[in-house]
């Protein structure tokens, strides 16, 4: 899902500081931090993105979505049911991403 679509939905990206950080932060954030303890726990690679509570996907973010999933049963479970587009772990690049959801791009009936 593109950032600006997600933030619609009211996630934010994860603030990442120490235990002193936390205690400063205002109470509608604080769901977005992360402890960082030390070099050796470093989050910040995965750029992860939080919201509070629960995520309800709708509408036409199915559109833009992107599910990856371990096997191409699922990858067909989730085309149906959803509609939106799938690709399969450990199979990377756009060009594949494309080829598997047009593949599996499918509508209920």
């Amino acid at each position: 899902m593109t950032q600006e679509s997600v933030a619609d939905l009211g996630a934010g990206p994860v603030i990442y500081g120490s235990k002193e950080d936390f205690q400063h932060l205002p109470d509608d954030l604080k769901h977005l931090f992360q402890a960082q303890r030390g070099s050796s726990e470093d989050w910040t690679a995965e750029r992860e993105w939080r919201v509070r509570g629960d995520l309800l996907l709708s509408g036409t973010i199915f559109q833009e979505m992107v599910v990856i999933v371990p096997t191409q049963d699922e990858a067909m479970a989730v085309a149906l049911e959803f509609g939106c587009q799938v690709a399969l772990a450990g199979i990377s690049g756009r060009t594949r991403v494309r080829e598997l959801s047009s593949h599996y791009r499918l509508k209920k009936i």
